[in-house]
């Protein structure tokens, strides 16, 4: 999500998702916490895909960030985020254990790193591979 974001509330094909979320290339991340906790408390049941970058990390760090976070991840049939971190991939694992706090033990989060941005459509496929086999 980017600032001044809209919503869609489902996604019925690829080409809608596509052109829905290239509203949003460049425009920085703005991760809206309060309506994810909204979805959360919504529909509990599902499998949630967070695919950003260090911005993300960024947002988490905000006042009560953490909390909001932990509770859409508990409400989740599972959390995967897939985070693109360039640079020293233990590094950067560090960094998302320091910002993530506690809410990495939770057993529904998943978070996978990719350190190199032509990594993402392996990323994508491996991810997709292990959610649903």
């Amino acid at each position: 999500y980017s600032s001044e974001y809209i919503h869609s509330e489902w996604m019925y094909n690829e080409e809608t998702a596509r052109k829905y979320l290239l509203n949003y290339s460049g425009g920085g991340t703005d991760f809206p916490f309060d309506l994810a906790v909204k979805f959360s408390n919504e529909d509990r049941g599902c499998i949630r895909l967070l695919v950003s970058d260090s911005d993300f990390l960024y947002n988490a760090n905000g006042k009560g960030a953490l909390a909001k976070f932990k509770q859409i991840i508990t409400q989740s049939e599972m959390f995967i985020a897939l985070l693109c971190l360039p640079g020293d991939a233990a590094t950067s694992r560090k960094e998302v254990a320091k910002v993530l706090k506690d809410a990495m033990t939770l057993p529904k989060l998943r978070v996978a790193i990719v350190t190199d941005y032509a990594e993402l459509p392996q990323a994508a496929a491996r991810l997709t591979q292990a959610i649903w086999g």
